[in-house]
């Protein structure tokens, strides 16, 4: 985006309504505009993962309020996903409801996409399960527009198809293979309206004490969001204990070259297919 947005949430008594002010600067760092609200949502039971804005500063924040009671066990049934969008001289969030019925999401991420359109996905699954069914897709477009979104289910067959070596997922893979734990890490809209999504999975063993971040996913949908295009899934394994640094030095680039996408990553010598061995593949 052409703009930067800043967020600032004056948290009061956990019973109070939440009080946010959004400032959105220009390339110059001048204030476009700024405003105050109050959201229907208590202290206590807001959480904001993100927030994002588009070219012409419409202002999109992504949270989510827990109905439950606030305690040390969370109940995923009673999570409400939501995005809140905020617009100039206008004292009121468009609210936009993300809660596909009956499942949970895991992963959440919004992009700005062309258009001055707002995009987003998670995986989603049964509550209290760790095991996704598929991908849950949204786009919002520019104001006045009404939102698309779509489930597209990924059964286990599927996912190992992805794969894109023969011989299995991969030396040291033991237990990783299967469809859970990934975070969505960006979103995109191509020309034609089908959107990619690229995920990681972020892997955490408490038996071992170790973080990983394993294997990049990315993903085709159709344009409307309902049917799956492509999916690929690159190999990946890179690890570090938990008490290492909180700054972990692991992370992927994501290099967009027209309609091609290429991933930069260092990985574990031993995951190659070889000593000294190198895999390349363009999605």
């Amino acid at each position: 985006s052409s703009k930067a947005m800043f967020y600032a949430w004056s948290y009061s008594l956990p019973e109070d309504p939440a009080r946010l002010s959004i400032t959105v600067l220009g390339q110059n760092l001048d204030t476009v505009w700024q405003q105050r609200y109050v959201l229907p949502y208590k202290n206590a039971s807001l959480y904001l993962y993100d927030c994002r804005v588009t070219d012409d500063g419409r202002a999109f924040l992504l949270g989510e309020n827990y109905t439950g009671k606030v305690g040390p066990v969370i109940d995923e049934n009673k999570i409400e996903y939501f995005v809140l969008s905020a617009v100039p001289e206008d004292e009121n969030m468009i609210i936009y409801d993300i809660n596909p019925q009956g499942y949970a999401l895991r992963g959440l991420h919004i992009d700005p996409v062309p258009g001055n359109a707002m995009a987003g996905a998670a995986f989603y699954q049964e509550p209290g399960k760790e095991v996704h069914l598929g991908i849950y897709a949204f786009y919002i477009p520019s104001a006045g527009g009404k939102m698309e979104q779509g489930l597209v289910p990924i059964d286990k067959e599927g996912y190992q198809a992805a794969y894109a070596y023969s011989g299995g997922d991969g030396i040291l893979n033991t237990n990783r293979h299967r469809f859970e734990s990934y975070q969505v890490r960006s979103v995109r809209v191509t020309s034609d309206g089908s959107l990619i999504a690229i995920a990681e999975q972020d892997y955490f063993s408490q038996t071992e004490g170790v973080n990983e971040f394993n294997d990049i996913l990315a993903i085709r949908l159709r344009p409307g969001l309902e049917r799956l295009q492509w999916m690929i899934r690159l190999p990946k394994r890179q690890s570090q204990g938990f008490s290492d640094s909180p700054l972990s030095p692991f992370s992927f680039k994501e290099i967009r070259k027209g309609e091609k996408l290429y991933f930069l990553f260092n990985d574990l010598a031993s995951h190659h297919a070889q000593a000294g061995g190198s895999r390349t593949l363009g999605c």
